[in-house]
């Protein structure tokens, strides 16, 4: 009887055995799949690439060995007679995947090297593949024991998240941070061959500026400008003949008119995305920057007359007291100035404006800010000359280059030298518009020089005045500058700057300001530099960044 339970109780073992030998492979069973509860999606690891390595992981029991998040092969254990093939060609048991289907990365494909570089979906094998049940990268497991144990479970993940959608939200968050996505990035070139390539939207914000690493050195613009200046100050030449308190003139009646001029501009950038110094911003950037503008003379004429030579009360004077000016010996200017036909004002004036800047600035960044910053700083050269002349003829003849013409001019140069600094504060509307104000102030020393004449129409002088009196005199002034504008990215590295200037300037010679009333006062050969000049206008430029 012992004998046998004995010999029943080991048939059983034999019997209930069969099933576990079978899937260990020993009756030549295939594989069956096995389907982890959590595996890490291929890809998602930091730079992992599976690869085709199949082992025993010792012992009599093979373990299987879960990929972890720190890059390191899987291995799945398999017989050692057993040759592992490629995945095309091995063919696959059916089963129900347990959560909805997705396209999954197998040990045998190539993934990218990097999660943040992932663009798309993995290109699968050419033959059909069921779809492996969804997973999620979870924390590394620890290595098998030394038993041949497995490793312990992982922990509580979260499963059936769709790969591809997190593919998406990685791609828009990639977007967020390089700028690919609305960023606002320098305006001007952004690669490093902007001449040629390599930025499709160069000058246009396409791209990031750090992502490119690159800026345009070199550019230039050209502009157009329009531009008048405020009234000049009020100096009365001319009154009527009967009744002095009548005035009839002044020297504000010869204002100019409004005068078109030009600018070009050159610069070149350095450090972009500051190498120069410890750090990298990929914002910031140094340039050295060289203009010059202009426009053209002003000119202002006003008259009074000629009056009527048959009517001696039709006639005009002056309040100015020239009687102490004397030609051919005896003869008094006011013989000229005094019941003449005809009194005029013409007045010339010019201008030339050079500068040259250091800039360090720092662009959009591509991080929430639509506004950049650029400060400058250098020398600025600023000539403004002006001419009044004030002329008159004897009743009964007419304005010629004659001796029976007469005036009084007056001829002034305003030249600053100095430094001034800067700033450039722009806001980006959007990728192709950005909003500017541009102030800048400077200190200069200005050198002024004048030249006073009295004299005939044909250069005659007189007998007991200086025909010309000349003097010089330095002084401090103040220039201030405002260009407030847009600018339009319209095309690779092109933009379109449109904008008003005003200009301002104290502390400057004038030469209405410098005729005086009594002409014996002009011997003291004192200038005087209490004026103000306003320019303003506006401007139409272009740029080209290469």
């Amino acid at each position: 009887m012992q004998l046998f339970r004995i010999v029943c109780i080991a048939l059983s073992l034999i019997m209930l055995s069969a099933p576990a030998w079978a899937q260990y492979g020993l009756y030549g069973s295939p594989d069956p799949l096995q389907v982890p509860t959590a595996r890490p999606t291929y890809g998602q690891a930091n730079g992992y690439t599976p690869t085709n390595s199949y082992a025993p992981a010792g012992g009599s029991t093979p373990a299987y060995a879960y990929p972890s998040t720190t890059g390191s092969a899987p291995n799945y254990a398999a017989p050692p007679s057993y040759t592992p093939q490629a995945v095309a060609s091995r063919p696959m048991p059916a089963y129900v995947s347990p959560n909805p289907p997705y396209q999954a990365m197998y040990p045998n494909q190539a993934v990218p090297p990097n999660q943040n570089t992932a663009a798309a979906a993995p290109v699968m094998p050419s033959s059909p593949l069921p779809a492996p049940p969804a997973i999620v990268a979870q924390p590394a497991t620890p290595a098998p024991s030394s038993n041949g144990a497995a490793p312990a479970a992982p922990g509580d993940v979260k499963q059936g998240q769709n790969v591809m959608s997190q593919l998406l939200t990685e791609q828009r968050q990639a977007g967020g941070q390089n700028g690919s996505a609305g960023g606002y990035v320098p305006y001007g070139c952004q690669t490093p061959n902007c001449a040629t390539g390599g930025d499709p939207g160069c000058g246009t914000f396409a791209g990031s500026f750090a992502e490119i690493g690159g800026c345009c050195p070199w550019y230039g613009s050209v502009s157009a400008l329009v531009m008048t200046r405020d009234e000049p100050n009020k100096l009365w030449t001319s009154s009527d003949s009967l009744v002095e308190s009548i005035q009839t003139m002044n020297t504000q009646e010869c204002r100019s008119s409004w005068k078109w001029g030009g600018e070009i501009r050159f610069g070149r950038r350095f450090c972009c995305g500051n190498p120069c110094e410890s750090g990298y911003d990929p914002t910031s950037y140094w340039a050295v920057e060289a203009s010059y503008w202009t426009l053209d003379r002003f000119h202002g004429y006003h008259e009074v007359g000629p009056y009527d030579p048959s009517n001696p009360l039709d006639r005009v004077n002056t309040p100015l007291r020239v009687s102490d000016v004397h030609f051919f010996t005896t003869l008094p200017a006011t013989v000229w100035f005094n019941g003449a036909a005809q009194h005029w004002l013409e007045r010339y004036n010019e201008i030339h404006n050079v500068e040259l800047a250091f800039i360090g600035g720092r662009w959009a960044t591509a991080y929430g800010s639509p506004w950049d910053f650029a400060w400058s700083v250098g020398p600025r050269f600023f000539r403004f000359q002006e001419s009044l002349t004030f002329g008159t003829v004897q009743w009964g003849y007419v304005k010629a280059a004659d001796t029976y013409n007469a005036y009084i001019s007056d001829e002034i140069v305003n030249t600053l030298i100095g430094c001034q600094i800067g700033c450039d504060l722009g806001y980006n509307v959007n990728s192709s518009l950005r909003l500017y104000a541009a102030p800048k102030a400077g200190v200069y020393g200005n050198q002024m020089t004048n030249r006073f004449r009295i004299a005939l129409g044909d250069g005659t002088a007189p007998t007991d005045f200086p025909a010309e009196i000349r003097s010089a005199q330095n002084c401090t002034s103040f220039l201030m500058q405002i260009d407030l504008g847009a600018e339009w990215f319209f095309a690779r590295s092109w933009s379109l700057r449109a904008g008003y200037r005003a200009l301002a300037i104290s502390g400057i010679g004038l030469a209405d300001n410098q005729i005086p009333w009594a002409m014996p006062e002009a011997l003291e050969e004192n200038i005087s530099y209490n004026g103000e000049l306003v320019l303003h206008g506006g401007y139409l430029s272009v740029t080209y960044n290469f």
